[in-house]
């Protein structure tokens, strides 16, 4: 991959930097850091780790055909 063209380079450096952040997120969220989140902001929480997956999975795929 070390061929990419610049805007290649910058998927790939967006799903490393989507990684890490929902690393962070997941471990904040199994340590038990949203239970002093009210429900709203729990449920949008867990939504938001689903569809930054979601979304790390499209990167991954379209990274895969480079």
């Amino acid at each position: 991959m070390s061929d990419l063209k610049d805007w290649q380079q910058r998927v790939v450096d967006e799903a490393a930097e989507l990684s890490k952040k929902i690393t962070t997120l997941e471990r904040f969220i199994s340590s038990g850091g949203t239970l002093i989140l009210n429900d709203f902001d729990r449920t949008d929480m867990n939504m938001q780790v689903v569809y930054m997956r979601k979304y790390l999975d499209i990167l991954n795929n379209r990274i895969r055909r480079f």
